[in-house]
């Protein structure tokens, strides 16, 4: 499932995901779907949709534009699947979970503040993707984790 809204998300304490499969939330304003189509959550009407896996979107030239999100709450997908959070400032103070999947956490800056947890733990691993043009920040927070999850950083401050 994708949620685009390129004014911003907020994720209040209260808010839970009900999904049965990856979960994608971005503050892009369009998304390309491979070398035929475009959504775009500004101009809907115009777009051409495809089935398509959830990536990383932030590898365009627009990620300046990028809005912030907010995650204060506890959100998870089920087992081996996708959790990715995609924006300008990123700031989660609550829990990211998704067993043996991977979870994306990728902005301008992005920040683990508090008592914020990312849970990939499985038998299997899993894997945490950090990714910032600028800073990464991290503070008091847990990652719940197993000996095979692979866990990536990547700043260019």
């Amino acid at each position: 499932m994708w949620l685009l809204n390129p004014n911003g998300i907020n994720f209040g304490l209260n808010a839970s995901l009900d999904v049965r499969g990856s979960f994608v939330a971005s503050t892009t304003d369009e998304i390309s779907l491979g070398p035929n189509g475009v959504f775009s959550a500004t101009n809907p009407q115009d777009s051409q949709l495809l089935n398509v896996q959830p990536g990383v979107l932030l590898d365009n030239n627009r990620a300046a534009d990028y809005r912030e999100i907010k995650s204060f709450a506890d959100l998870g997908v089920p087992a081996g699947q996708t959790l990715s959070l995609q924006g300008g400032v990123v700031e989660v103070s609550g829990s990211l979970t998704a067993p043996g999947g991977k979870v994306e956490v990728l902005g301008n800056q992005v920040g683990l503040l508090g008592n914020a947890k990312i849970d990939v733990s499985a038998e299997t691993g899993g894997e945490v993707i950090l990714k910032a043009e600028g800073k990464i920040s991290v503070t008091g927070t847990l990652l719940a984790i197993h000996e095979k999850t692979r866990l990536h950083r990547r700043s260019r401050d």
